[in-house]
């Protein structure tokens, strides 16, 4: 006879870019975990999208900011003291180091909307925030990490930049394998 040990899962819907939604599902997780006395030991932040029109989200922000960053960042935020000695992973694209963190218009307001130019720029911004991101939660104990989940297949790869997946469609990884970076990175513990 063998011991199987199963797994509950529980779905949990949130629009990340809708800072209100955000606030509500941190709140409602957050009170499971607790009445559960269950802490929350990996928080890894996959969403991406790259709207072909500049887009705003509930709150007024452009869509890409608000999904890759202040969604994400506020969701950890909340979740912060469930999260305590474990680990934020944020899944950021090497489509960042096409552009310079703009200081001077993080909401693409000015200038002609370039879809891959928003995603690069709220990619770069994951990756500014780093440091600002260890220093309000590394003294909780948590890990902070940024990566790349190396060029993968994606829907938004094969949707939104079809010249670049034509040019190394035999290189890329396909979604199990970029997930495996996110994966591994989370079961990884790293100094804070």
């Amino acid at each position: 006879v063998q011991d199987h040990t199963y797994a509950e899962s529980r779905l949990w819907r949130c629009n990340v870019a809708d800072l209100d939604d955000v606030r509500r599902f941190a709140g409602e997780f957050g009170d499971s975990l607790r009445a559960g006395g269950t802490p929350l030991d990996v928080l890894i932040h996959n969403a991406g999208l790259m709207p072909p029109t500049r887009t705003e989200s509930p709150q007024g922000f452009e869509m890409s900011m608000a999904v890759h960053v202040l969604g994400p960042v506020l969701m950890t935020d909340l979740l912060a003291d469930r999260l305590a000695g474990g680990h934020a992973v944020f899944v950021t694209s090497g489509g960042m180091y096409a552009q310079a963190l703009r200081a001077d218009d993080p909401d693409y307001r000015d200038g002609a909307y370039s879809p891959t130019t928003a995603y690069a720029r709220s990619k770069r911004m994951q990756v500014e925030l780093t440091g600002w991101m260890l220093h309000r939660w590394g003294p909780a104990g948590i890990t902070v990490s940024v990566t790349h989940p190396g060029w993968a297949d994606t829907p938004g790869v094969q949707d939104s930049i079809p010249g670049f997946r034509r040019l190394t469609r035999p290189i890329l990884r396909d979604l199990e394998e970029g997930a495996d970076t996110a994966v591994w990175l989370a079961g990884t513990r790293v100094p804070t």
